[in-house]
């Protein structure tokens, strides 16, 4: 098992079961913590949730204003201190995320035989896939995947078909540990992916989830299985990452 902590951190390169839990266990390390600390931070003041009184921290910013105090032997707030928060985050990334505010002409080129005159036929528009898209919610969400791909530089987004609409459920998520095959010396491509949950077991962890083409199967913050694996009801891996920038 090897570990690349750029952007996306860390880079699981086995599928092997008995390598889960040490896999778990380096998601915790301190570099870790450390990378996906800074992401929250990031998405924190794109949400507009830095101060207290926003349901943020006041920590992000009195950092910047903390002064030396011989008496207490420690850094303090100076008297007076105002701290105010102005979101250009926000708008920094709005503006950067242009690509989706018009959706795209979608086409596609079927398998035909060249037409009479020997040359192929052009691509049509792809009505029913635009139209499936759209009701399905794609053209809102891609707007915020877009936002928040050139806010982190990376994530992971799940495909799912809701069982009661019978349409497509696009969810991001912000923290994932991709999986790559054992045998992808270039590492872009994931073949699986962990990710954290807000369920809890019974003694009170984080439950995880690890999925990929075959199955789903949820853990403990420890690495212990929860509950019986389960199958990949889609038959495929149901996760892309949009990138901001191609890997190199």
């Amino acid at each position: 098992m090897s570990f690349f902590l750029g952007e996306i951190a860390p880079l699981f390169t086995s599928l092997a079961p008995k390598l889960i839990q040490e896999g778990l266990v380096m998601a915790e390390s301190e570099t870790i913590r450390l990378i996906q600390a800074r992401r929250k931070m990031c998405v924190d003041y794109y949400q507009g949730e830095v101060l207290a009184d926003d349901g943020g921290s006041d920590e992000y910013l009195k950092n910047f204003f903390r002064i030396w105090s011989g008496e207490q032997d420690k850094y303090e707030m100076p008297e007076g201190v105002i701290l105010e928060h102005v979101p250009i985050t926000k708008q920094l990334i709005d503006l950067k995320a242009r690509v989706y505010l018009e959706q795209p002409e979608r086409k596609i080129q079927a398998r035909m035989k060249a037409s009479s005159n020997g040359q192929d036929k052009k691509p049509e528009k792809a009505e029913k896939y635009t139209d499936l898209l759209k009701r399905s919610g794609w053209f809102s969400t891609s707007k915020r995947i877009e936002q928040y791909t050139q806010l982190l530089g990376d994530i992971a987004c799940g495909v799912f078909l809701n069982k009661e609409t019978k349409l497509l459920e696009f969810l991001p998520v912000l923290e994932y540990y991709p999986v790559f095959a054992e045998d992808d010396a270039i590492q872009i491509n994931p073949v699986g992916l962990f990710y954290p949950t807000a369920l809890r077991s019974k003694s009170g962890e984080m439950v995880w989830v690890y999925t990929d083409k075959d199955k789903v199967v949820k853990y403990s913050h420890g690495g212990q299985q929860i509950g019986e694996e389960e199958p990949n009801t889609y038959g495929v891996f149901n996760f892309f990452f949009p990138r901001r920038e191609k890997p190199v």
